[in-house]
C-alpha cells in the first residue's frame, strides 16, 4: 500500500531485469488484464519513476522488453488528506 499526500506524486519502480540493455516500459492499470493502461514510463534499466497523478485504489503494474511482458503486480494508492501532526502530550508536574 502506498501513501501519497496532495498534489504530485513520484513513485519509484524497480524490477529484476535480465537484460540490462533492453528498452523497458513500465505500465500501470486499472485492471490486471490492461484494458486501460493509465501510465506508461520508459525505465532505466530495472527502474521507473511514475510522476502521473494517479486515481486512489487498487492499480497493477507491470514491465514490457519488446514483446516479452513481465507478471502483473498490484498495488493500493491511498492520498492522505490531512498533514501528519505528532499527538502533544500535556506536561505532568509534581
Amino acid at each position: 500500500m502506498l501513501f501519497v499526500g496532495e498534489g504530485l506524486m513520484h513513485l519509484a519502480f524497480h524490477w529484476v531485469s535480465p537484460d540490462p540493455q533492453a528498452e523497458y516500459r513500465l505500465e500501470i492499470a486499472t485492471s490486471p488484464q490492461f484494458d486501460k493502461v493509465i501510465a506508461t514510463v520508459k525505465g532505466d534499466r530495472n527502474k521507473a519513476v511514475v510522476d502521473n497523478d494517479l486515481p486512489e485504489g487498487k492499480l497493477y503494474w507491470r514491465v514490457r522488453a519488446g514483446h516479452e511482458i513481465s507478471g502483473v503486480n498490484a498495488f493500493y494508492l491511498r492520498r492522505e488528506r490531512l498533514s501528519y501532526v505528532p499527538e502533544v502530550k500535556a506536561a505532568v508536574g509534581p
